[in-house]
């Protein structure tokens, strides 16, 4: 079932502010909920495939070594909705969408960055990163199943669930299972992005389990967690795991406080994560040979090595595989051309062409120029919210602050409806601090993730709980 249970009429006078004297009509949040109602009774077929077309999407998300199979579902999912929007009669149900704001700032960012190509250097690189966002768009286009918003992320959480079990069978050396990166099990995928999906996975399960705790699947998402967990320490994705730190004590601080009765819930899953923690450790030593301990340990070093400059790594001399010294002096670059360009950036795929003083960035150790024949690629400065402020200037970086605030603020008002806003709502916050080490905007699997918990978003506040 979706957010809402029982029939129309019911959801109409169980609504609070439909009990309310002096209506003519229905209020705003229960016109939308009869728009949505209406559009799946108008449809039920067309409505049953999409959402299982959506569910189908959002389990192949975080399966970027197959990215047939996330195209694929994709392709799918917006065919369907077009196929619906034109011949399934329910053109009305998207019109709840024009008086939404979050909806307006979405469009706008991905129209801003598209115009932002025409004065870019390099226009292919620039729709190459447009491509990357092209996810934005999708809440928008599956909009009149968004209101089954926990389907959506039970279908994410498994397909979490079986990226991290390859992950262990890299860790433990079953045949087969060889690793893409020395030293990193991220089940063939790119840690960075994986690491955030682990770390989404794990705000997902623990903010679903707040309100649903005693329900007979809860177990799953008890498992769930140290499964996401490990992944992430297997990826050695630093964003990740800063992002999971700091988002879960705020994600239960906000649950508590907006659902008093899941105060000992919260507590209590604070207390048994601090316990699991602890007998993974303990798991860790005796059967695995510190192997997860020491796969963290070993990014500690290297990121302690690079801001002391010990050993062969330094800040100030960045090449490839130097992850820290590169962002910092990233970073750097991005102020310069932001102090060059801050009005409108420039533009899409045109950030490379900025960095001739800052040789080592984009070609080989100890060269001051770039050999000939040298394939430059598009540049990623490690940061979302810088490279939207160079690349777009303060246009784009206000329409994607807009964009991620009215997602917070909207999602924070429905948290005591149901978990699944409260899931959606951590996974934009822990968005939000993953991307500030990591390009996460232009980025396939990462922006996608950003469309799944913007879809709590844009929808309106209304009476019931999601199913």
């Amino acid at each position: 079932m979706g957010i809402y249970s029982g029939t129309l009429s019911e959801q109409i006078t169980i609504s609070p502010s439909s009990q309310q004297i002096g209506f003519e009509s229905p209020p705003l949040a229960d016109r939308v909920l009869m728009t949505l109602h209406r559009g799946e009774e108008t449809d039920p077929f067309g409505h049953k495939v999409q959402l299982a077309l959506a569910w189908l999407w959002a389990f192949f998300l975080p399966f970027e070594m197959i990215p047939w199979a996330k195209d694929g579902a994709l392709a799918l999912l917006v065919t369907w909705s077009v196929i619906r929007f034109l011949f399934g009669g329910i053109m009305g149900t998207w019109r709840p969408l024009l008086t939404t704001p979050l909806a307006w700032t979405m469009i706008g960012l991905l129209a801003w960055v598209a115009l932002s190509v025409t004065w870019s250097s390099h226009p292919a690189w620039g729709l190459e990163e447009l491509k990357g966002m092209r996810m934005l768009a999708l809440p928008l286009i599956i909009f009149p199943v968004i209101r089954r918003l926990r389907v959506l992320i039970n279908g994410f959480l498994l397909g979490v669930a079986i990226i991290n079990l390859l992950q262990i069978g890299q860790l433990i050396e079953l045949p087969g299972f060889w690793t893409k990166m020395t030293g990193r099990q991220a089940a063939w995928c790119s840690p960075m992005p994986l690491g955030f999906v682990c770390a989404a996975a794990i705000i997902g399960h623990i903010a679903i389990l707040t309100a649903r705790w005693k329900h007979r699947h809860a177990f799953l998402h008890i498992i769930g967690i140290p499964l996401a967990a490990v992944g992430l320490i297997l990826c050695q994705n630093r964003g990740g795991l800063v992002a999971v730190v700091i988002t879960v004590p705020i994600m239960l601080l906000v649950a508590a406080a907006v659902r008093p009765h899941a105060r000992q819930v919260c507590l209590f899953i604070m207390a048994a994560m601090t316990f699991g923690i602890a007998t993974a450790w303990t798991i860790d030593d005796a059967l695995l040979d510190n192997a997860i301990t020491n796969a963290a340990q070993n990014r500690w070093n290297q990121a302690k090595q690079e801001l002391t400059g010990e050993g062969t790594y330094s800040t100030h001399n960045p090449v490839r595989g130097r992850s820290i010294g590169t962002r910092l002096v990233s970073w750097r670059a991005m102020q310069d051309i932001i102090t060059e360009h801050p009005w409108r950036g420039v533009g899409a795929g045109g950030i490379a062409s900025q960095l001739g003083n800052y040789p080592g960035l984009l070609i080989p150790p100890g060269e001051t120029r770039p050999p000939k024949n040298w394939p430059i690629e598009p540049f990623q400065p490690h940061s979302s919210w810088l490279w939207t402020m160079a690349a777009t200037g303060l246009t784009g970086f206000t329409l994607l602050m807009s964009t991620v605030l009215l997602g917070l603020i909207g999602q924070v008002r429905r948290v005591a409806e149901d978990p699944a806003f409260l899931a959606t709502f951590g996974i934009l916050f822990a968005w939000c601090i993953a991307s500030v080490f990591d390009t996460l905007l232009i980025s396939g699997v990462t922006e996608a993730a950003l469309a799944l918990a913007l879809c709590g978003g844009l929808i309106r506040q209304v009476g019931g709980s999601t199913r």
